[in-house]
């Protein structure tokens, strides 16, 4: 207990170069978007006071992560459900003792990596279920469709302007240098006009934004087919404040039910990290089956109305469900924060 503390505090100290919380929002955006989280796990020999002595302990620092996307092979032996061995992770940007530099690979044994599949359909499911599955076709034709609407943008910018020959009255090789020399030397900042020779000659002006496609209800469509697809459009009708009220508080328990749901798998993550050092700085109490880890607990954090409170506890008062008592009078008075009584009649 007391060497699980000393890592916890380490973990959750304020100030430190990877914070708790920072490990905590990779965990959870990698196994969303990726479908799975790993980190390499690393520790430092300190000194903690465990049963009164002063020890030289393995304490794990929090894993340092490993893009999913630089996994390049996993390594196992018969099957990936019991026999992995390692990983093999892709670098961009490695240089040698020889000082010869491209890329490379680095084979991580699996003891030393933290790997946090979403919802593995087996032990062996080491890539998990991306969040964003459902949704991978409609969210590559929403990244196309603003990619042509951001392209138009910037090729059609500068508009475009178009002269229009009278084919009655041709013009002369000096009059089209004329036009031509006008149109070289004109800026944005001029007024539109141009000198044309006698004929009935047009000019057309075409405005960027006439050539420029508009693609918002394109993206507003798809912007819906993928909220359905991520089954997420009543969280957003919550948040958004539109809807029922009934609709509205419904969704709101919903999403704080899956908020929960996120919160174990870093949660349940850290027990396995503390478990395996645990193990390793107690081997023999380990050997006899007498080492526990501790659970990481996760809460809501809210505020108690304190109101609506006392007019329950008021009603039960009165229907005669609770009496008061000292006892009671003194914890509520504790929980609420308020002046207290001794014995002596001191507040």
């Amino acid at each position: 207990y007391e060497y699980c503390s000393y890592v916890w505090s380490k973990w959750t100290a304020t100030g430190a170069d990877y914070a708790w919380a920072q490990w905590l929002a990779d965990v959870l955006r990698f196994s969303f978007v990726c479908g799975f989280y790993t980190g390499e796990k690393t520790a430092s020999l300190e000194s903690i006071k465990v049963e009164g002595k002063m020890r030289r302990l393995l304490c794990p620092d929090l894993p340092c992560a490993i893009m999913p996307w630089t996994v390049d092979e996993w390594v196992f032996k018969d099957n990936p459900d019991t026999g992995m061995l390692a990983l093999v992770q892709r670098t961009y940007s490695q240089t040698d003792s020889f000082g010869g530099s491209g890329a490379g690979e680095v084979v991580i044994p699996w003891e030393r990596v933290c790997h946090v599949p979403l919802l593995p359909a087996s032990p062996g499911d080491l890539e998990g279920s991306s969040a964003l599955r459902p949704a991978q076709v409609l969210l590559k034709a929403k990244q196309k469709t603003l990619q042509l609407q951001t392209l138009g943008t910037e090729v059609n910018t500068l508009g475009l302007l178009v002269v229009k020959e009278d084919g009655a009255h041709p013009m002369t090789e000096d009059a089209r240098a004329e036009i031509k020399m006008q149109l070289d030397g004109r800026t944005a900042e001029q007024v539109a006009y141009l000198m044309l020779p006698p004929g009935d000659h047009k000019v057309e002006y075409i405005r960027p934004s006439d050539t420029v496609p508009d693609l918002s209800k394109q993206i507003e469509t798809l912007d819906q087919q993928i909220g359905k697809a991520l089954g997420n459009v009543h969280r957003l009708m919550s948040l958004q404040g539109t809807g029922s009220f009934a609709a509205r508080k419904d969704a709101s328990g919903e999403a704080r039910d899956t908020m929960d749901f996120w919160a174990d798998i870093p949660a349940r993550a850290a027990e396995r990290i503390l478990r395996q050092f645990i193990e390793i700085n107690f081997p023999l109490d380990a050997a006899l089956g007498m080492v526990f880890t501790p659970n990481v607990n996760h809460a809501a954090v809210e505020e108690l109305d304190n109101e609506s409170r006392m007019r329950t506890l008021a009603g039960y008062a009165n229907a005669g469900l609770i009496t008061p008592s000292p006892e009671i009078q003194s914890q509520l008075r504790k929980e609420l924060d308020l002046t207290t009584t001794t014995s002596d009649g001191e507040s």
